[in-house]
């Protein structure tokens, strides 16, 4: 079955992260704790998908050795900047939802960056299952 291919599954996984990324971005002014839960579920899948990758794919290995095909000299620090941001986000997310406002400023910066470092994330993904 394709979706059970190894090679395949974690582009679903991800595809599935993104799609709740989106849905829950956009429920920020509609339902603030439906968007708290949905982008915390996002995040944590995404940083899961790493870590497995890294632990069963020897992600990290083929890094440091540097043999990378340049759609993965795209995708890595692309993903590794994914993480980054998700790190801020939550970081003024957490200052937000204890009230502090000014933190609002910065929130909306990370998101002009988040946003697209998370496309092109699955997107250079994607292209790396076609082309690999």
């Amino acid at each position: 079955m394709l979706l059970l291919n190894p090679k395949l599954l974690p582009n679903v996984i991800s595809s599935i992260a993104l799609i709740i990324f989106l849905i829950g971005r956009f429920q920020v002014k509609k339902n603030l704790k439906l968007h708290i839960k949905l982008m915390s579920l996002a995040m944590t899948i995404d940083i899961l998908l790493v870590i497995a990758l890294v632990l069963m794919r020897n992600a990290l290995g083929t890094v440091v050795s540097g043999k990378m095909s340049g759609i993965l000299m795209v995708h890595v620090p692309i993903a590794i900047s994914t993480v980054i941001a998700y790190g801020f986000a939550t970081y003024f997310g957490l200052k937000l939802k204890r009230g502090q406002r000014q933190y609002l400023k910065h929130m909306r910066i990370t998101d002009k960056v988040v946003i697209p470092l998370r496309l092109l994330n699955t997107f250079t993904s994607w292209l790396l299952f076609i082309y690999a």
